[in-house]
């Protein structure tokens, strides 16, 4: 079996090393590729908590080694926050079929 054909998306494509917030060219492929690791999904669940019941609080705290994705998380929930159509897309339409994620719960974005 060759390497390739472990993977459902083509890995022989340029891929970015480093996410830049600023960059808008391949949202679409960056909001598709994008893992929800268990312990971003237990932190992405605090959030939403806290989030959704603000108590008067103006900001978050995210913290991390270099490299840990910090900035690549935090676009990624600004882009579903915002939910503007991407290539035609909503954000959190390409969501929708992640385990765990109910479009139309009061405790998803």
């Amino acid at each position: 079996m060759q390497l390739e054909n472990l993977f459902v998306k083509a890995v022989d494509r340029p891929i970015e090393g480093v996410i830049k917030a600023d960059d808008d060219v391949s949202l679409y492929i960056e909001l598709d590729e994008y893992v929800i690791t268990n312990e971003v999904a237990k932190r992405l669940d605090l959030f939403l908590d806290a989030y959704l019941n603000y108590q008067g609080a103006n900001g978050v705290w995210v913290s991390g080694f270099f490299g840990s994705g910090k900035s690549h998380l935090l676009k990624m929930l600004a882009l579903l926050l915002e939910n503007k159509l991407i290539e035609d897309i909503a954000p959190l339409d390409v969501f929708e079929g992640w385990q765990g994620f109910e479009k139309n719960s009061p405790k998803t974005l």
